[in-house]
């Protein structure tokens, strides 16, 4: 995964001060300024399920709790890197749905940055 990420940014983006690339398994980011023990909240990733989902009040409180949940789980972890992957079904008024969530914070800050 690493390797093919590493071929990609430097095919791509190649002429950047700064760029990073996702894959499922991985995440290759490189900068021209140090990003390490630096707090900051980009760049991020949202994946999108092409599966469509509810649009209530309910499910988005749902969903927000359960990243919200993550988030903590994730920055009180000891375990680096801050890595926490959650799957579990739901079962609401509007049907019942299958939650895959990943949450991962930068090994290089501290648990409390994490957040």
């Amino acid at each position: 995964c690493v390797q093919t990420a590493i071929v990609e940014i430097a095919t791509n983006c190649s002429l950047n001060k700064a760029a990073v690339t996702y894959y499922e398994e991985c995440m290759v980011r490189y900068s021209n300024v140090s990003f390490f023990s630096v707090l900051e909240v980009r760049p991020s990733i949202v994946r999108y399920s092409l599966r469509s989902a509810p649009n209530s009040d309910t499910f988005n409180e749902t969903l927000a709790d359960k990243f919200i949940q993550l988030i903590l789980n994730v920055s009180s972890s000891s375990l680096v890197p801050y890595f926490v992957e959650d799957q579990e079904r739901v079962t609401q008024v509007e049907g019942s749905y299958e939650f895959e969530s990943m949450v991962q914070c930068s090994p290089g800050l501290d648990r409390f940055n994490c957040t």
